[in-house]
């Protein structure tokens, strides 16, 4: 091969290694899809080896799918050029991202990836002040794992709520800014900072070193930033914490000029902090945690206002900076060393000393504390290097454990109270004041850690006391040390002190009898407790001074409140209104008054503590929408002397809060309203409802229970559990036998009837496996209505005593009481059985079913909840297919009382805690689902059928000296003839019940109706069977009985209600208030349906309409006048026709019809109408279009008969 054949086969290889990359210019020709090639110079779309332009051609392009280039330059120093990302799009660029002039890139739904995969720098270059990188939600990543790729801001970069990833070092330009808003952003490698960065209130991380200088500024808001390796901050640069996180895992180090300012944010710096060359720190609000040292050199200044700084090392200040303490607290581990010039300035801080081991103060000179704590565990040590002294201005607590060690010449002066129960181990080999005490306005005691020299201690020149207020001087007179004893206290006579005011004394010239000096200016405070009285002066706040006087409600205002002092006399009089508006506590007060015309409010904010404290008096208290806790074990009482408020008017406001935390067991009270906002348990030995309450806001069950007795209703549907929880309770009474069960709280079998003697399941208190348990039949059942058998054949036992219950299951139970002679029963009645735990949740679908193979829908529930809840609610049930009637047991009378929505025994739907009931589903897919808002506490409501007009309703009672039962009549005119959802099947009394009555409305198909809901039109007399039975000791009886005729509720004037004795012939017009006597002679003497107990009980039976012993016989007169009072079939019109007549009957009252046509060989054609169909006149159309001519016949089939004519259908 030549050399020429060479160098071509080297090119071309070269080309191939190397392919150039193709330069694209956006044109925006056709659309702004970067994807249509029309928009493109080259008539192509972008490909991996494209090098892109986007100049000022509109429209901007926009990438809804996946691309990759391998480079983008936007604007290309034209004025404008903007890219956008959406449709969750992907750009890639394999080189250099440019955006010059006013360029910007929109990512508003997408990601970019800068993956540095082509050869030689990649480059995001934002190159001008106006240049803009904006995220809406997605990604932007700068380089990989293996590829750093440097990012320098230069003009603005928003990550809105995305992710920013730079695999690099990372730059922001001095005037230029990144905004992580609400994203997040990771930086791999180093950073500066010398324009703006604001973490805003996203998440940052910078995992190489971090410098802020050259005037830089970093910002935080809420958001957390994490700096995991150095930190620096100098040559001016600033940052700002607001109310964020900020974790530092390295050292930080501020210099030159560099501040370090802390709002309300918590720092956590792992390593040491270290200020240097006039660096500075503030902290306003917040804290700031030092793992390490902490020091300040060389200048600089440290403010830490009303902050905390917490040091894990020692804290040095030296060279001549300044801290400023604040009202900050201090807590330090290590050593304490001001000096060189260096200044602490204490105000009115307090410094914990909370090492583990000795701490030591170094000093140059006098150092000055406000408040120290000394923790367990630490020993603050002086240097004893320089004959310095410790001044302590305020407080000095030495906790048990800890300890105070002056060493050498050192000296300590605590001029205000030393406590805590390490103060004994303070060791001082200079004698210093422990205490100043003034048991009368003309004495003073001084003591002294060690006995002191006699005639020093006795010299009056030696002392100066004056007042700290105003500096006004009290004279000294004398002064006597305790020799005959260990000569530690100095008794000062003095010329007379106020009560309640503080004075300071100052001590000079004394000695300890071991050669130690008393520290110059050795100063003391002390004041002469007086009793503490709190007059009212004007209305206003409890916590403000300017409310208050310490001598009447005409004195001049104090200098403290009840808010702030305890053991005080508190009295609201002279007709003010004194308000709490913040958190206070009265259980160290002596007491609180308020006296006639004057009022004490808890209003918003406040917070009210009392414990076992009374407030009184014949004035008012008032909780507005503020919050009391209560510790009386009687409660709040609306009324009288008992519980935490007893004065003359007290008015607790339903927009109030309250929570019960006594130490011993409580009741709410009768004073805690129906309504209130929030209310709280913590109370370990549990809390008792008085009367029911709804809490419109939260109840909190912090610690014990909430107890709900019997007949209480709890309303709360928004609740938060710590360790506390709610026990129901129900009280059964009366005599032994069956009771429909159903628990309102979370638990199981055991929990539920662990009160009562249970039996005939595994667990049961006889259990069965053990004798006598596997000889006795279960008492918990309930009714699987699935089961394809009879009624009997349905019920079931619990697996288990600790099987859970089910949300709205009702159970079928037994209750022994004490039965005479069976030793296995002896628990009088009453009885109580409780639940604890948790109330259900709402809402609760009570899984009822419609088995056609079975009975066709009797399903046994009850009610979940722990309050009432109201069946006619109709907006927070779920019903369908559901009848609308309730049947609820009275044991009382041995009947189950019933509700439709309108007429009933139990005169309204509401249903009780604990209360069983059964309902019947009337089709396939039924469901009866109630909410959590259909509980109440009572009164009056809307049933659910509504009408234009009252319907017309009367009831008629079946009584004997002892027993009673009624059946409900009512006429609507959506009744059916045969069972609908306002009528009520008449239920067979519990197993066991033999002696009872019942009374029964028949329908034709002989079911036995307790509400009997008919058609409300008719235009002739209509009849209604009446069943009556009367059953004792178990068997039907002859015995003499009553009907009353009662509840006459909107019936027609010209209605003739009649009442036919089918057995004497007799005939009876009945109105409002008639009592029919008659004598009941049953023709066999049968036995009740469920009249042994141990039985698993029937749900119904049914009756012979033809042998009923009564005929209720209804007339309508005038009100049917409208009316027809005979079936009749009309002849069709036209006749003959083409291709449609009419055809019209007439119905005097509600009647199954079938009107059908058939043709003249008999076949039927069609069915105009088949079912129920009111009284009246109805009008049907036949359209024969589809028929051929011919004589054709109609048939109308009713009760009454059969009707047929015929017609000529024409074409």
């Amino acid at each position: 091969m030549n050399l020429n054949k060479k160098t071509g086969l080297l090119l071309i290889l070269l080309l191939l290694v190397h392919a150039p990359s193709m330069a694209q210019v956006w044109t925006g020709a056709v659309d702004s899809s970067w994807h249509t090639s029309g928009n493109w110079s080259t008539g192509t779309v972008p490909t991996s080896s494209s090098t892109v332009t986007v100049r000022n051609d509109t429209p901007f392009p926009v990438i809804t799918s996946n691309v990759t280039v391998r480079s983008i330059l936007l604007s290309d120093w034209w004025s404008g050029g903007s890219l956008k990302i959406r449709n969750n799009a992907t750009l890639t660029i394999t080189d250099d991202l440019t955006i010059n002039g006013a360029g910007a890139l929109y990512i508003i739904n997408g990601h970019v990836v800068m993956d540095a995969t082509t050869g030689g720098a990649n480059n995001l270059d934002m190159a001008a002040a106006s240049s803009l990188i904006d995220i809406t939600n997605g990604s932007f990543t700068a380089g990989t794992v293996s590829e750093d790729l440097d990012v320098e801001i230069i003009g603005n970069f928003n990550a809105g709520s995305g992710d920013v990833t730079i695999y690099g070092d990372f730059d922001v330009s001095s005037g230029d800014f990144f905004n992580v808003e609400n994203g997040t952003l990771t930086v791999e490698g180093n950073s500066v900072i010398n324009g703006t960065f604001n973490g805003d209130d996203g998440t940052t991380n910078f995992n190489g070193t971090v410098d802020i200088r050259s005037g830089g500024i970093l910002n935080l808001d809420t958001g957390t930033i994490n700096f995991n390796d150095e930190t620096y901050i100098g040559n001016s640069g600033y940052v700002y914490f607001g109310s964020g996180e900020v974790n530092i895992s390295a050292d930080v180090d501020v210099s030159s000029g560099g501040y370090f300012n802390v709002e309300d944010a918590t720092v956590t710096v792992t390593g040491s902090a270290n200020f240097t060359s006039n660096g500075n720190m503030s902290v306003d609000t917040g804290s700031i945690i030092i793992g390490g040292n902490a020091s300040l050199s060389s200048g600089g200044t440290i403010d830490l206002n009303s902050g905390t700084l917490d040091v894990g090392g020692d804290a040095s200040f030296t060279s001549g900076g300044v801290v400023n303490a604040g009202d900050a607290t201090i807590n330090l581990e290590g050593d304490f060393t001001v000096q060189n010039n260096s200044n602490f300035n204490a105000d009115s801080s307090t410094v914990v000393f909370s090492g583990d081991s000795t701490q030591t103060v170094n000093t140059n000179g006098d150092v000055t504390f406000y408040n120290v704590v000394v923790d367990s565990g630490a020993v603050l040590n002086t240097d004893g290097g320089s004959s310095n002294t410790v001044i302590i201005e305020g407080d000095l607590v030495v906790n048990e454990g800890g300890g105070v060690d002056v060493e050498g010449d050192d000296q300590i002066d605590v001029q205000g109270e030393i406590s805590g129960d390490g103060s004994d181990d303070i060791n001082s080999p200079s004698p210093f004041a422990v205490s100043a005490t003034a048991p009368t306005v003309t004495s003073v005691i001084i003591t002294f850690n060690k006995g002191m020299v006699e005639s020093n201690a006795e010299n009056i020149s030696n002392y100066s006391i004056a007042r700290v207020s105003n500096g006004s001087s009290i004279s000294v007179t004398d002064a006597v040390l305790n020799v005959g004893s260990d000569s530690t206290q100095v008794t000062l006579t003095i010329s007379t002190i106020l009560e309640d005011v503080e004075y300071e004394i100052t001590m000079n010239n004394l000695q300890s009898n071991d050669g130690g000096n008393l520290s110059t200016n050795h100063k003391k405070r002390f004041k002469k407790p007086g009793a503490i009285i709190f007059y009212s002066i004007t209305s206003g706040n409890w916590s403000s001074n300017s409310t208050w006087s310490r001598t009447s409600h005409s004195g001049s205002p104090a200098t403290s409140n009840p808010g702030n002092t305890n053991n005080a006399t508190v009295i609201v009089g002279d007709g003010d209104v004194v308000t709490i508006a913040s958190a206070t506590s009265i259980t160290a007060q002596d007491t609180v008054e308020i006296k006639a015309s004057s009022k004490l409010v808890v209003g918003t904010g406040g917070e009210l503590t009392m414990g076992t404290e009374v407030i009184y008096g014949n004035g008012t208290f008032e909780v507005t929408n503020g919050l009391i806790r209560i510790g009386s074990s009687a409660g709040i009482s609306a009324s009288g002397a008992s519980g935490n408020i007893q004065t003359t008017t007290r008015t607790f406001g339903t927009s109030g809060s309250y929570v019960y935390n006594g130490a011993t067991a409580q009741n709410t009270g009768t004073g805690l309203p129906s309504t209130v906002q929030n209310m709280e348990i913590a109370n370990s030995s549990d809390v008792t409802l008085t009367n029911d309450v709804e809490v419109s806001g939260t109840l909190t069950l912090t610690i014990g229970s909430l107890i709900i007795p019997t007949g209480k209703n709890l309303i709360a549907n928004t609740k938060s559990v710590s360790s506390g929880d709610l026990i129901a309770e129900l009280e059964i009474t009366g005599s032994n036998g069956w009771r429909l069960i159903s628990s309102p709280i979370d638990s199981d079998f055991d929990d539920l009837f662990d009160g009562i003697v249970t039996q005939g399941y595994p667990g049961a208190f006889y259990s069965t496996g053990s004798n006598p348990g596997d000889t006795l039949q279960p008492n918990v059942l309930y009714y699987d209505e699935t089961y394809p058998g009879t009624d009997n054949q349905r019920w079931r036992a619990p697996a288990s005593a600790s099987t859970a219950l089910t949300e709205g299951m009702g159970l079928y139970t037994y209750i022994f009481g004490n039965i005479s002679g069976d030793s296995r029963y002896t628990n009088p009645l009453p009885s109580t059985i409780n639940v604890q735990g948790q109330e259900f949740e709402g809402p609760v679908d009570m899984g009822v079913t419609y088995t056609t193979s079975a009975d066709s829908g009797w399903n046994l529930v009850g009610n979940p909840y722990a309050a009432t809840i109201d069946w006619d609610d109709s907006g927070n049930w779920t019903k369908t297919n559901i009848d609308n009637t309730i049947y609820i047991w009275d044991y009382t009378s041995n009947q189950y009382k019933t509700w439709n929505g309108v007429t009933g025994d139990l005169t309204d739907g509401l249903i009780a805690p604990f209360q069983g009931f059964w309902i019947k589903a009337n089709d396939a897919g039924p469901s009866l689902i109630v909410d959590e808002n259909a509980k109440t506490t009572g009164g009056s409501f809307v049933g659910k059928v509504r009408t234009d007009e009252a319907p017309p309703m009367f009831s008629i009672k079946l009584a004997d000296d002892d027993h009673q039962s009624v059946v409900y009549f009512m006429f609507t005119e959506d009744a059916g003839l045969g069972k609908d959802q306002q009528d009520a099947f008449r239920l067979l009394p519990l197993s066991g019940i033999d002696d009872y009555l019942e009374i029964s409305a028949i329908t034709e198909f002989g079911d036995k109706m307790a509400i009997n809901n008919m058609p409300r039109k008719f235009g002739i007399p209509i009849e209604i069977p009446l069943h009556v039975e009367a059953y004792k000791a178990g068997y039907l009886v002859e015995k003499p009985l009553n009907l009353e005729f009662q509840q006459f509720r909107n019936i027609p004037e010209s209605w003739l209600i009649q009442l036919l004795d089918n057995t004497t012939g007799d005939r009876y017009t009945l109105q409002e208030g008639n009592i029919i006597p008659f004598n009941f002679s049953p023709v066999n003497r049968t036995v009740a349906p469920n009249f042994s107990f141990k039985t698993k009980p029937k749900v119904t039976s049914k009756a012979d309409p033809a042998v009923s012993r009564f005929t209720l016989i209804i007339t309508p007169g005038e009100d049917g006048a409208e009316l027809p009072t005979d079936y009749t079939l009309s002849q069709n019109y036209p006749n003959p026709f083409n291709p449609q007549t009419t055809i019209e009957l007439e119905l005097p009252k509600q009647t199954v019809v079938d009107l059908s046509i058939y043709n003249i060989l008999g076949q039927k054609v069609t069915t105009l109408v088949n079912g129920e169909v009111p009284a009246g006149l109805h009008t049907y159309t036949w359209n024969a279009g589809g028929n051929s001519s011919g004589i054709y016949f109609y048939r109308l089939t009713t009760e009454n008969g059969i009707e047929t004519k015929k017609m000529t259908l024409l074409k």
